[in-house]
């Protein structure tokens, strides 16, 4: 089954409760809750993961890095802040306004009856599906990690180019890769920073233990990846781990 034609991408950090009980409010409860209701096609619900090798990975501190002599200026959405990722497929575009959004719990006896909502800091967004590449033709099963990378493009017929006729393709050479989705931001529904890249990518990936091997490092030689990132208003990658998730075929 084809992605569905959005995606809602809620970043979360809880502040009035701690780390562990919010896991568990949002596998148990919350993830399921936003399917069931009919906000999402399906839903997915990640921690921040850090624990890999690549160069053009956001640094847990603001600034830059290189890539083989290019320099990358990091949209400032730090590894280790809001390490609370869930992702919701979702056929609305704006899902603040739907029927369906009126059927969510708002509350948690897990929160002893309190609102969800100010027990955190949100940043919350709506993209919408450019492409899907899925080469091997997979299932839509929910993958055990996932790479974001938001882009401010300095050149958006470059970057689309450059993604659809030749980065997509490398990375399918990559173990461990599955297929990846790329999205451009339409709504920013809360806490998202005014100059938030507008486009983003989902790698899928079973296992993320080959970014520093030979065929990332190939990938990344090329002088077009030099060019769009080197190039780039702003970038960010970041890695999530699969908690929980609900509507995938498994």
């Amino acid at each position: 089954m084809a992605p569905s034609k959005y995606l809602i991408r809620a970043l979360s950090k809880p502040i009035k409760v701690d780390e562990s009980l919010w896991e568990k409010w949002y596998a148990e409860e919350h993830t399921p809750d936003a399917v069931n209701a009919g906000i999402g096609d399906r839903g997915a619900f990640f921690r921040a993961h850090n624990e890999f090798s690549l160069q053009t990975k956001t640094p847990s501190g603001s600034g830059e890095t290189k890539l083989h002599g290019a320099q990358l200026s990091h949209f400032n959405e730090l590894p280790g802040d809001k390490t609370f990722c869930a992702v919701y497929q979702t056929k609305f575009e704006n899902y603040t306004e739907t029927e369906e959004i009126k059927k969510t719990m708002t509350t948690s006896e897990m929160f002893g009856g309190k609102e969800f909502f100010p027990l955190a800091e949100w940043d919350v967004r709506v993209y919408e599906l450019i492409q899907d590449y899925n080469p091997d033709n997979l299932p839509d099963s929910a993958p055990p990690f996932v790479l974001h990378v938001q882009n401010e493009p300095a050149d958006d017929a470059d970057y689309h180019d450059f993604y659809e006729n030749e980065h997509l393709g490398l990375l399918h050479k990559v173990p461990g890769y599955r297929r990846s989705q790329r999205y451009k931001l339409i709504h920013n529904i809360i806490g998202a920073p005014d100059d938030t890249p507008r486009f983003l990518v989902i790698h899928e990936w079973e296992h993320l233990d080959a970014l520093d091997g030979p065929e990332l490092r190939a990938a990344d030689l090329s002088p077009n990846v030099h060019r769009v990132f080197g190039t780039a208003k702003a970038v960010n990658v970041r890695g999530f781990r699969s908690v929980y998730n609900k509507g995938y075929s498994k």
